[in-house]
């Protein structure tokens, strides 16, 4: 029974990528304007879980979601949900890229430490964003 105080209410949740079940009857209660970390190994569905939130799952194909998603009360894959405006409420921020991962391209002056061809320590500095 989804709690009157929770912004998603989340109820038997289970996702397939075709016939691989990559999320197992997930229930739980998400509180609004509060932090809620999903911590865990790679690989484990974590991102998957987030995508069903805004169901930008929705764009690969072979995939289903059974359960119930409630934003507000509101099933969130009823037939008349308009997904544009769920997609403006319920936002993504993508992980930044760790600058050690792909090191190994055409390198600038300004930006590139040419000893390890990678991005210096200053530019990463300089290039934060704030929100």
């Amino acid at each position: 029974m989804p709690e009157a105080n929770s912004a998603f209410s989340i109820q038997n949740l289970n996702f397939y990528y075709s016939a691989k079940r990559a999320l197992s009857n997930i229930t739980m209660e998400i509180p609004p304007r509060k932090v809620t970390a999903l911590i865990g190994p790679s690989g484990c569905g974590k991102s998957t879980f987030l995508r069903c939130l805004n169901r930008m799952n929705d764009t690969i194909a072979g995939t289903r979601v059974e359960g119930k998603i409630l934003l507000d009360g509101s099933d969130i894959y009823a037939p008349d949900m308009d997904v544009v405006d769920l997609r403006q409420r319920v936002g993504m921020v993508f992980q930044k890229p760790n600058p050690r991962t792909n090191c190994r391209t055409t390198p600038s002056a300004s930006r590139w430490d040419s000893s390890s061809g990678c991005a210096s320590p200053a530019w990463w500095q300089s290039s934060r964003r704030s929100f």
